[in-house]
């Protein structure tokens, strides 16, 4: 072989060894950042294309979740329109290392315009080997790129692209599958409008006042778990309630009593109200030492009203801001969940009443963790709500939104039923009052009977019976809404497939002098309320000429009511004194 062969022969095996070195990724990074590959030699250097050198890394996005308080890997659980809504974005690479500092941009279009302040970045998360299953990252809100979505875009059907390196800065051999697209609609949902009714408890055996707690617990926890764009709490004028709730019983007396105050004030049907039970007298002394915290009716398909009692906040006492969440749940028609009580939903989906799934509290953008408990059992060291739960709160929301209210306002007789333990059943006191009559009841064995003096049956309506259940304590009433009918009737009747049930008797009442019936006088501390009857009365005022009213006190006895001063606005009022099972009613205008 000739020397110049050998020279040629000597070149090409450096060129051959020298795409090798580059093939294998050895040159220096700061080399193939530069845009092309450089060997020292010791007379010339030798320079190559970047085109020479194939890259080893693919980049990718795994996943997109979106979540407003829980989601799953199949992003299932709807959305609320105007809700704070997070998306976690799942970067990804081929490689046994995570890296750090890569950009995932985000992206948002409506009809395909962008979304203002489109597209959103972010680089302060990594990218993790695709040996990590996305079950594993979502453990860690470090693990992913977490985007708070703009209020602009918490509307209509949403397209949202994440692209991982959008901006081409890292070395990619494969960009085909850089982006990840999903269109999701958030939907119209109302809003939760809670009465807040503040209860001043006076234990009928020791005589002590437990005046009214706060109740500025109950927006916070009610935001940050329900599937609703906001929550609304209104205060009410505080109800005093006398009694003794160490026995549970008497649990189911108070949420009569809410449940009566609800009606009587023609609330809306997706209106919750919501007695908070004081712990601590004036000394910080407590009466609760265990027992029963709180009751609530099943609404839902189970047909109860959103009315509930639980117990305020306390240092002294339970969670109560667990226990609003929880009894307010049951409202939504929500059973308990399995822990630490009986009987539980036979439906759920986890074992242990776990949430089984990732939960976040958005705006505090905290993890929860898929073996944290449900808030609809009795676990509460550590809870949030299952995705199971969190649907289930949404459908029975948002049937409210197509709900219309068509029935007139008539005079109406709202009945109450009591059941005890053993089934049987009487009657609470009833009130008759202008009010738009719950819909007709189609499918029950319960029925109302309205009896004349001849004995005969002048109107009948069939009613359902609600329920509520506590641990150790099953609660079953009717709680019934009905048209006043227009014959004359003395009686009313509670039948079960044809047999009767309970019975009740009109009361005859003089009123022959209703204009003095009614009396308010100023004394030391506020108002003293009087009128000319023996009966249960309820007392409500409007300060509108009757269009709405505010109720102070249901199943009153002994014909007065003590006032204090914050207790009544100070304008002109109508003040109306409702005989129970009298049809009849006292107004004084103030």
């Amino acid at each position: 072989m000739s020397k110049k062969t050998k020279k040629l022969s000597k070149t090409w095996l450096a060129l051959w060894l020298l795409c090798l070195v580059l093939l294998s990724g050895a040159l220096p990074a700061s080399a193939q950042m530069a845009g092309q590959s450089a060997l020292p030699s010791s007379t010339n250097s030798l320079y190559f294309p970047y085109l020479l050198a194939v890259p080893g890394v693919d980049l990718s996005i795994g996943f997109v979740e979106i979540t407003q308080a829980t989601q799953d890997l199949s992003n299932s659980v709807s959305l609320v329109a105007n809700r704070s809504a997070v998306v976690r974005v799942y970067g990804r690479i081929d490689q046994a290392a995570a890296v750090s500092g890569v950009q995932v941009s985000l992206s948002g279009t409506r009809d395909g315009s962008p979304l203002p302040g489109s597209p959103l970045l972010l680089s302060n998360s990594q990218a993790f080997p695709l040996s990590q299953t996305l079950e594993s990252l979502r453990s860690s809100l470090s693990n992913t790129y977490n985007f708070q979505l703009p209020a602009s875009w918490l509307s209509g059907n949403v397209t949202l692209t994440a692209t991982i390196d959008p901006n081409f800065l890292i070395m990619d051999r494969a960009r085909g599958n850089n982006s990840y697209a999903i269109t999701r609609s958030f939907n119209n949902v109302p809003q939760l409008n809670v009465v807040a009714v503040p209860i001043e408890y006076v234990d009928i055996y020791s005589g002590t006042v437990y005046p009214p707690p706060t109740t500025s617990h109950l927006q916070p926890i009610l935001i940050a778990m329900y599937p609703v764009p906001a929550v609304s709490v209104t205060v009410h004028a505080k109800m005093r309630f006398s009694g003794y709730l160490n026995d549970g019983s008497e649990w189911e007396r108070l949420l009569d009593r809410i449940t009566t105050l609800r009606a009587s004030e023609g609330a809306a049907p997706s209106t919750v109200y919501y007695g908070v039970v004081p712990l601590e007298d004036a000394h910080g002394d407590t009466w609760f030492y265990g027992g029963v915290g709180g009751l609530g009716w099943l609404g839902g398909s189970y047909g109860g009203p959103r009315a509930a009692v639980g117990l305020g906040v306390s240092d002294v006492g339970p969670d109560g801001y667990f226990i609003g969440a929880h009894e307010i749940g049951h409202t939504f028609g929500r059973e308990h969940a399995p822990c630490d009580v009986t009987p539980a939903d036979e439906n759920y989906p986890y074992p242990g009443g776990n949430i089984g799934q990732y939960g976040l509290y958005v705006s505090a953008m905290q993890l929860r963790p898929a073996t944290q408990k449900d808030i609809m059992g009795y676990c509460t060291e550590s809870y949030w709500l299952s995705d199971y739960t969190y649907k289930g709160m949404y459908v029975d929301q948002e049937r409210f939104a197509v709900q219309q209210i068509t029935s007139p306002v008539q005079e109406s007789l709202y009945i109450r039923i009591a059941f005890d333990h053993l089934g049987k059943a009487s009657f609470e006191p009833i009130y008759s009052f202008p009010a738009r009559p719950a819909a007709y009841v189609e499918d029950s064995p319960y029925s109302i009977q309205f009896v004349d003096a001849a004995g005969q049956v002048v109107s009948s309506q069939m009613v359902r019976p609600i329920r509520a259940e506590t641990d150790g304590l099953e609660v079953q009433a009717v709680h019934a809404l009905l048209p006043r009918p227009s014959t004359p009737f003395v009686q009313i009747r509670l039948v079960k497939e044809g047999a009767i049930l309970a019975q009740k008797q009109l009361a005859q009442s003089d009123l022959t002098s209703r204009a003095a019936a009614v009396t308010l006088e100023s004394e030391a501390q506020g108002w003293l309320l009087r009128w000319a009857s023996a009966e249960p009365a309820l007392v409500r005022y409007s300060a509108d000429g009757g269009e709405s009213w505010i109720t102070l006190g249901v199943d009153l006895l002994g014909g007065e009511l003590h006032l204090e001063q914050e207790d009544l606005p100070d304008s002109r009022l109508q003040i109306q004194v409702i005989l129970g099972d009298t049809l009849n009613s006292l107004l004084l205008n103030r």
